[in-house]
C-alpha cells in the first residue's frame, strides 16, 4: 500500500538562518508526503506475503484498500476500524493498522496513528515488524521526537522498496536531522533525495535546503567527512568542493586549491571564471622563476622616501640597467607599491606569487605590513626577507627572514661593549612611544645576564622639548650608563640636559669635576645620526651607538664598493635601507647562482648563510633566520665617529 505525493500545502519559507528555517522546513516536507488521501492501484508489494483463511476478512481489508485508493478517507478509515474490531487476530490486522495508521497522518493525528504502528513494529515476522518501524519514526517525528525520529529511520536507509516511501523516508529523516542540529546528516540526507526521483517542485524545495546547509560554516572535521563521503554525482559534493576551494584561496593554501580544482575537473564540473583563475595562479605557485625576485615597499604615502631608497638598493644589487630593457640572464626586481596601507601587502605578496611566480620576496618595511605578509609567504612556501626591525617575525616560519637588527638585539651589542663590574646601573630614559617602550624592555630583559642592574626607566612624553623633571629623576637614580630610547633629534636636547643635571659623558681614560657623575650614554640605531658630533658632540664624548650601517663611515671595504656605486649611480648616499635591500637581494641572487633555484633550497641555503660581504651588518642570517649580526658598534672620540673595541 503506497503512501501518495499530494499538492503542497504550505509556501515555502523566505530564505533566512538556517536555524530559522528548520521547523519550516520540517513541516513543508512532511507536509508534502503525509497531506492529502492515500491511494494504491494494485497489491501492497511493500509488505511481505500476509494471507488469511479468512475469506470475509480479507474482503473487508480490500474494500477498505480500495476506499482509500479512490480518495474517500472516511469510509476507508470506518471499514479499517470495522475489521479491526471484528478481527482481532486474523492474520492482515498489520495491513489493515499501516493502512488505518497512515490515514490518520494524513489527517494530522500522529498520536492515534502511533499505537497503531507501534503493534505492527511488535509483529514476530522481521519484515513486517521493520515497515512498523518505519512508520513509527515518521509518527515520532511528525510528534516532535525528533532524536527518536532519526534514531529508528537511519538504520533502515537503503531498505526501502518503495519509491514513495524511500522518499518519505529521506524527507522525514532530513527534517529531523535539520531539528536537532545535526547539518552534517541533514545535507547527506538531502543529497540522497535529489537522486530520487521527485517532482521538479519537491526537487527545488530540497536543493534550496541543501544550499543553505551547505552556505553555513561547518565544522573543518565535518567538512572534511562530507568532501570524503559524498557521491561526486550528487548535488552537494560538487558545490562543498567548491566552496572549499574558494576558502583555500583566501587562506592561502595554494597546493590544497590545485587538489580541488583537479578533482572538480574529473567530476566532469566546469569551474567558473572566478575558479578557474585561483586554478590558474595556483598551478602556477608550484614553480618559481628563478631570476624574479618581488619587492613589497611603501613607494607612495608616508614611507615613500625608504620604500624608493630600499627599490633603488635592489635594483643596484640586480644589475638593472639605469635605462634601457633587462638582458636574459639579469635578475628582474618586480616591486608592488603597499603605500601606507599593510592589508594591500597581503594581495601583493598572492600577485607576486601566483603571477609573477618569484623566487623569493624583499620586504616589507613597516611592522603590521611585515607581520600580514610573512603569514601569507609562509603559507604560499615563498622566501621573505623582511625589511622590518620588528623583532620575532621570523619564527612566523621557515621561509621568514629578518635581515634588520631588533631594538633588542641593538641594545643586547651595546649592553656587551659598555657594562663591566664598575660600570652596571642602568637607567632607561625612553619617549612614551612604541619604540621607546621596545628599548626599554630591551634593557629590561638583557641587563641582568650581561652583568648590569637596572635601576630605573624615566618616562616622558613624545615631542617633548623641555627635559628639565626627566632629567632631574634620571641623576636621583645614580646611573652609569643611559640608554636613550628616541629619535636623533631628542638627543641633541638630551644631551646637555644631562650635563646640566651633572649627569656627563666620557669615553675611556676621561674623568669629570667633583660633583658630577661620569656615565656611558648608549643609542640605539634610531637614536644616532653621524651629525650629532657636531650639534652636541661636546656633550656626548665616549657615546657609544648601534650602527647597522651609515655611509659617512667608518665603513668595511665591502660597504665603501656599495658606497661609491650607489651614489655614483643615484647622486647622493646611500640609506641604511638601502644597503640592507642591497644585501638581501644580493643574497637570494648568490644563493640562486650556486644552485638553489627552487623556493624551498633558497630557503634552506639562507638559513644559517655566512656573509662577511655584506654592506650592512648582519653578515648573512643565523640558523634562526635572524641576522648573525647585530650592528656595529661606534663610539664618538672628539669630533669622530670610531668604531669601539669589542
Amino acid at each position: 500500500m503506497n503512501l501518495p505525493v499530494a499538492p503542497r500545502a504550505l509556501a515555502l519559507p523566505a530564505a533566512g538562518s538556517l536555524s530559522m528555517l528548520q521547523s519550516a522546513f520540517a513541516t513543508a516536507l512532511l507536509a508534502v508526503s503525509l497531506l492529502g488521501c492515500p491511494r494504491h492501484t494494485g497489491p501492497d508489494t511493500t509488505l511481505p506475503l500476509v494471507t488469511t483463511d479468512n475469506r470475509a476478512a480479507e474482503d473487508e481489508v480490500r474494500a477498505a484498500r480500495e476506499a482509500a485508493d479512490a480518495g474517500r478517507s472516511a469510509e476507508a478509515v470506518e471499514r479499517y476500524e470495522a475489521y479491526l474490531a471484528r478481527y482481532p487476530d486474523d492474520a492482515l490486522r498489520p495491513v489493515a493498522q499501516l493502512g488505518l495508521g497512515r490515514l490518520r497522518l494524513a489527517e494530522g493525528q500522529p498520536s492515534v496513528a502511533l499505537p497503531l504502528f507501534e503493534q505492527v513494529a511488535r509483529h514476530p515476522d522481521p519484515a513486517v515488524a521493520e515497515r512498523g518501524r518505519f512508520y513509527v519514526g515518521v509518527t515520532r517525528h511528525f510528534l516532535g521526537d525528533h532524536a527518536a525520529a532519526v534514531a529508528i529511520l537511519e538504520p533502515l536507509r537503503g531498505r526501502t522498496v518503495d519509491p514513495e516511501e524511500t522518499t518519505l523516508l529521506l524527507r522525514t529523516l532530513a527534517a529531523s536531522a535539520l531539528a536537532t542540529n545535526d547539518v552534517e546528516r541533514a545535507i547527506v540526507t538531502l543529497d540522497a533525495l535529489l537522486a530520487e526521483p521527485a517532482p521538479d517542485t519537491d526537487r527545488a524545495e530540497a536543493d534550496a535546503r541543501l544550499r543553505e546547509a551547505l552556505s553555513a560554516p561547518l565544522p573543518p572535521e565535518v567538512a572534511t567527512r562530507l568532501y570524503e563521503t559524498l557521491p561526486h554525482t550528487g548535488v552537494a559534493w560538487p558545490v562543498l568542493a567548491r566552496a572549499q576551494m574558494r576558502a583555500a584561496f583566501a587562506a592561502g593554501d595554494l597546493p590544497r586549491v590545485r587538489v580541488l580544482a583537479g578533482a572538480l575537473t574529473r567530476a566532469g564540473e566546469t569551474l567558473e571564471p572566478d575558479l578557474a583563475s585561483m586554478a590558474m595562479r595556483a598551478e602556477r605557485t608550484g614553480t618559481a622563476d628563478p631570476r624574479v625576485i618581488g619587492a613589497l615597499l611603501p613607494l607612495s604615502g608616508r614611507g615613500q622616501e625608504a620604500g624608493q631608497a630600499a627599490l633603488r638598493g635592489m635594483a643596484l644589487a640586480a644589475g638593472s640597467p639605469p635605462t634601457g630593457p633587462l638582458t636574459a640572464n639579469d635578475f628582474q626586481i618586480i616591486h608592488r607599491d603597499i603605500g601606507d596601507d599593510p592589508a594591500a601587502a597581503v594581495a601583493a605578496v598572492d600577485e607576486l606569487v601566483t603571477l609573477h611566480r618569484v623566487v623569493a620576496i624583499v620586504g616589507p618595511i613597516g611592522g603590521e605590513a611585515a607581520t600580514l605578509a610573512a603569514a601569507r609567504a609562509e603559507a604560499l612556501g615563498v622566501p621573505m626577507i623582511t625589511l622590518s626591525p620588528a623583532g620575532g617575525i621570523e619564527a612566523r616560519g621557515r621561509n621568514i627572514f629578518r635581515i634588520l637588527p631588533s631594538p633588542l638585539e641593538e641594545v643586547r651589542a651595546l649592553l656587551r661593549t659598555t657594562l663591566s663590574a664598575s660600570v652596571r646601573r642602568v637607567v632607561v630614559l625612553h619617549a612614551a612611544h612604541g619604540y621607546g617602550h621596545a628599548v626599554r624592555d630591551a634593557v629590561r630583559s638583557e641587563a641582568g645576564a650581561l652583568g648590569g642592574e637596572v635601576v630605573g626607566a624615566v618616562e616622558y612624553a613624545p615631542g617633548t622639548t623641555a627635559f628639565g623633571d626627566a632629567m632631574r629623576a634620571t641623576a636621583a637614580l645614580r646611573p652609569d650608563v643611559v640608554v636613550i630610547g628616541d629619535g636623533a633629534s631628542a638627543v641633541t636636547l638630551i644631551a646637555p640636559s644631562l650635563a646640566a643635571v651633572g649627569l656627563i659623558s666620557v669615553g675611556p681614560g676621561q674623568t669629570v669635576p667633583n660633583g658630577r657623575r661620569a656615565i656611558r650614554v648608549l643609542l640605539p640605531s634610531l637614536a644616532f645620526d653621524a651629525g650629532l658630533a657636531r650639534s652636541t658632540g661636546r656633550y656626548l664624548q665616549g657615546a657609544q651607538a648601534a650602527r647597522p650601517f651609515d655611509a659617512s663611515g667608518p665603513l668595511s671595504a665591502t660597504a665603501e664598493q656599495f658606497r661609491d656605486a650607489f651614489t655614483t649611480r643615484y647622486g647622493q648616499p646611500p640609506s641604511m635601507l638601502a644597503a640592507y635591500a642591497f644585501d638581501a637581494v644580493s643574497m637570494i641572487q648568490g644563493r640562486v647562482e650556486a644552485g638553489s633555484a627552487t623556493r624551498e633550497s633558497l630557503a634552506s641555503a639562507l638559513a644559517g648563510l655566512q656573509d662577511s660581504t655584506t654592506a650592512g651588518a648582519s653578515q648573512g642570517f643565523s640558523a634562526a633566520r635572524g641576522p648573525n649580526h647585530a650592528a656595529t658598534i661606534v663610539r664618538l672620540d672628539g669630533a669622530s665617529w670610531v668604531r669601539a673595541a669589542p
